[in-house]
């Protein structure tokens, strides 16, 4: 798992640097965001990504008649996939050249995970906390699950800081049983 992530990472840098250097990254978010969308809604797509039964040749010749909307630069990143094996990892890879494209505008992305979805005055207390710490433009992605029960549980690059309820409930769970 670590290996693909690893991996993942390392060609998303490749493709967006590559694209960058070559001004074409608008052809290459655009594309990435339409894989994105695709991925989570073609069944079609998924079965051409996961079937092993296929050649290169006839995934390629599928990919492109399903995706012959993608510009030159989302060609040559799903052709370099194929050719190396790697089309398992085209949904890290995405998100990651996404990412690195956030992170050039100097905009860092913020999850904030609540039990309910944030409310305006919560987002501005939740935006000021995060100002302190982060400079530069600060985008937060709000993300429901209602295992937090109450609270809140920030994640910002490889930091966490947990405030849920679920969170103050097994901290003091474990503080009893080791008493």
């Amino acid at each position: 798992m670590l290996r693909g992530y690893i991996v993942a990472t390392r060609y998303a840098k490749a493709i967006f640097t590559y694209s960058s250097e070559n001004g074409n990254s608008e052809y290459l978010l655009r594309d990435c965001f339409a894989l994105i969308r695709l991925l989570n809604e073609s069944i079609e797509l998924q079965f051409i990504l996961s079937d092993f039964q296929l050649s290169i040749h006839q995934k390629e010749q599928l990919l492109f008649e399903t995706l012959g909307f993608l510009s030159h630069q989302g060609k040559k990143m799903l052709t370099l996939l194929l050719r190396n094996n790697r089309l398992n990892l085209l949904e890290k890879i995405v998100h990651g050249v996404i990412d690195l494209d956030t992170q050039s505008k100097g905009i860092t992305k913020v999850k904030v995970t609540t039990a309910t979805p944030l409310q305006k005055t919560l987002l501005q207390e939740v935006t000021s906390f995060l100002d302190d710490l982060i400079d530069g433009r600060i985008e937060i992605e709000n993300r429901i699950d209602v295992k937090v029960v109450g609270g809140l549980v920030i994640n910002y690059e490889d930091l966490e800081y947990d405030a849920s309820l679920s969170n103050r409930i097994k901290n003091l769970r474990h503080s009893i049983i080791s008493s």
